[in-house]
């Protein structure tokens, strides 16, 4: 079951590979710093797929990289398994495909240890892109979600064809939508040209109207409104500079539990450690605010200052390339004359993340303050080159330390790179009425730095978030310089119910508490999480993570992971299987590759109508088949590892070779695919409304104008 592009695979001599062929992510169960929660790592993502091979031979997996947001949890009609839905940083049509990725940006999986799948690249509309919040689900079950052009205002206006990081038809941005699987995404049309820069920030309220942020026409912000009926987009409140001409940037955006939209915004104060930038600890840094839907009763109920930590000043969208420092004008060689420049990219695990508000439900709203900007200001003593770069990646956000170089003076020896009195942020909260801000907890490194990305209640009432850097635990990037290590990034909480205030409204006790440090193998740089109806949280790292070779040996990757977040005491994953094909739907001739991973079992036999795929097998790997035509099921077994005499789990995905896809009652389906866990058989159960999962690319895409 994949997403991507079908390709024939290289024929391999024997129908069928070694079942010790291992290509799967090992459930990763990590111990946690509290009892009642248990991380898991239930997906890495990994350079392999259609397009892209591991030295290795691993097969069966698709090529993605760099997530960028908590998924969304979503039932799919039909079943009552849960699957997940996440953007990646997506690419287009490159020569380079050893090393690059051809994909629409977002990937679905089960709910679960599973085979994770692509959303396939189609070149008819030419959708692909970085797909950086997590997307949202409409009443009638499509999903929605915001994709932009990594250098989508570098080529505004422009006449430039597509590439690996540009899309003509995304420009600045644009919303798509798709089927509840994540099958035939297509264009709202209302939403091309109408979008600055949209930070992936998107919310659906009870009436399926969509709600975002984008840079807005004037730059400061804004905040939009899609009718999804019609496609057209409305403005519902465009923010202005801020104090002393400071660039307004509008944060993430959150529906209170009263129908209130609530947000952060920042106010640029400048690149930290820039002998310009202003140090006072009363400089404003931002903005908390509620406004009514409809745009009315806009206020503002609470103003930052540097005391107090500042707000993500990133746009999440776009990479800003060489600009001329302080000016900000856009450098280009030959055009512009050289000098002093700086240089902030997004892409490769770059994810800054957006500044996020929760509403608790106990009447106050729960957000994190940080560095503002993940880049610092430095000192190049390089001579005799045309331009001068003068910026460099801050370690508090999960990028690496910098490796001691003769050519750079830096403005600060050692960490913090930063020039505020909070270089790892804090967390606050605030009364929804308004009131005074309440620091909660001032992160020390040790136990996290860097809050950022959505916040999430968990089932035992308490508080979830993640810190993109911090946690006490080391990772080495395959890519680091000697000494150039960075800590990992944590998963925090605060109880509520533990938050102690004196009589003089200062907060005693914070409930704070550090749940899990990540360690590299699980992932590093978390940028969030959201809540799933089955009472987990899940979120993802941006980079970090590993898999299992064809010899069984784990194998450190650098592409990011999807975690579970088990709370309340229920820490055990429930045995699952998965297996899935790379494709539902071929032609004789062409090579079909079913890739499978367990969790929790043991003792595994696989079957198959076309008897090319029987008895035991490992608990997860990969086989390539070359069929002739027919419909053929293939089912994987399991023993559920600790469990009574007799349990099992098991998996099914059918394949047609040449012929009609059809249920049990006849009637034709069009999916690309089928499989994954013990529910799987309601693909070929008599539904009243059976509905089919389409995912071939040759299917005209729908389309709302």
């Amino acid at each position: 079951m994949s997403f991507s592009v079908s390709r024939a695979a290289p024929w391999r001599a024997a129908a069928w590979l070694a079942a010790s062929t291992l290509c799967a992510a090992a459930p990763a169960m990590a111990q946690t710093k509290v009892s009642d929660v248990q991380l898991t790592m239930i997906t890495s993502l990994r350079p392999a797929g259609d397009d892209v091979t591991t030295p290795d031979g691993t097969i069966g997996w698709s090529g993605a990289r760099y997530p960028t947001s908590p998924p969304l949890y979503a039932v799919r009609p039909g079943s009552s398994a849960g699957y997940l839905y996440g953007g990646f940083n997506g690419g287009g049509p490159t020569a380079l495909a050893t090393d690059m990725y051809t994909a629409l940006g977002m990937y679905s999986m089960r709910a679960g240890i599973s085979v994770y799948e692509r959303v396939a690249y189609n070149a008819a509309n030419d959708l692909h892109g970085r797909i950086s919040g997590t997307p949202v689900k409409s009443a009638d079950g499509s999903l929605y979600s915001v994709m932009t052009s990594i250098n989508g205002e570098k080529y505004a206006n422009k006449t430039y064809a597509s590439d690996i990081s540009y899309s003509p038809a995304v420009g600045q941005g644009v919303i798509i939508r798709s089927d509840y699987d994540g099958a035939n995404p297509s264009l709202v049309a209302g939403t091309r040209g109408q979008l600055y820069s949209p930070n992936g920030a998107l919310l659906i309220d009870a009436k399926n109207n969509l709600y975002g942020v984008d840079k807005g026409p004037k730059g400061q912000g804004r905040i939009f409104k899609l009718d999804i009926a019609t496609g057209s987009v409305t403005t519902v409140h465009e923010f202005t500079a801020g104090p002393s001409g400071m660039k307004q940037v509008a944060n993430d955006l959150t529906l209170g539990k009263d129908g209130v939209l609530y947000g952060v915004t920042a106010y640029n104060r400048g690149l930290p450690l820039a002998p310009s930038t202003p140090t006072a600890v009363t400089t404003p840094t931002g903005t908390l605010y509620r406004i009514q839907p409809d745009g009315t009763g806009f206020a503002v109920l609470h103003t930052f200052i540097l005391a107090e930590g500042e707000i993500n000043v990133h746009d999440n969208a776009s990479s800003e390339g060489f600009v001329r420092f302080p000016s900000g004008i856009p450098y280009e060689p030959g055009v512009t004359a050289g000098g002093d420049v700086t240089n902030r990219t997004l892409g490769a695990g770059q994810e800054h993340s957006l500044s996020s508000l929760l509403d608790g439900g106990d009447g106050y709203l729960y957000g994190g303050t940080s560095v503002g900007d993940c880049y610092v200001h430095v000192t190049s003593t390089i001579t005799g080159t045309i331009i001068k770069s003068i910026t460099r990646d801050n370690p508090a956000c999960g990028a690496r330390k910098w490796a001691p170089s003769a050519t750079l003076s830096y403005a600060v020896k050692g960490l913090p790179y930063y020039d505020g009195p909070k270089p790892y942020g804090a967390l606050y909260r605030i009364a929804k009425a308004g009131g005074p801000l309440q620091i909660l907890h001032t992160f020390s490194e040790a136990d996290g730095a860097t809050p950022r990305g959505p916040m999430a209640l968990g089932a035992d009432g308490a508080i979830y978030g993640t810190t993109m850097a911090g946690g006490g635990n080391v990772c080495t990037p395959s890519s680091a310089a000697a000494n150039s290590e960075v800590s990992c990034g944590a998963v925090y909480r605060i109880k509520p119910a533990g938050i102690v205030v004196n009589g003089n409204g200062e907060v005693a006790q914070g409930g704070f508490e550090l749940v899990h440090a990540f360690s590299g193998r699980d992932g590093r740089k978390p940028v969030g999480l959201r809540a799933g109806a089955d009472g987990r949280l899940y979120g993802v790292t941006a980079m970090g993570g590993h898999y299992l070779n064809s010899a069984g040996q784990p194998v450190a990757t650098d592409y990011g992971t999807v975690f579970q977040l088990a709370v309340d005491s229920d820490g055990t994953p429930r045995a699952d299987a998965s297996l899935v094909a790379s494709a539902g739907e071929i032609k004789t001739g062409e090579v079909v590759s079913l890739t499978w991973i367990t969790s929790r079992a043991k003792q595994c036999s696989a079957a198959s109508t076309a008897k090319d795929w029987t008895g035991a097998v490992a608990t997860q790997g990969s086989v390539e088949l070359r069929l002739t035509a027919g419909t053929y099921r293939y089912t994987l077994t399991c023993e559920v590892d600790g469990g009574v005499a007799g349990a099992q789990v098991s998996a099914t995905t059918v394949v047609y070779v040449s012929t009609p896809a059809t249920a049990e009652d006849g009637n034709e389906v069009s999916f690309g695919n089928g499989g994954g866990g013990p529910l799987s058989l309601w693909l070929l159960a008599p539904l009243g409304v059976l509905v089919a999962w389409r995912r071939r690319v040759a299917r005209s895409p729908k389309t709302l104008d």
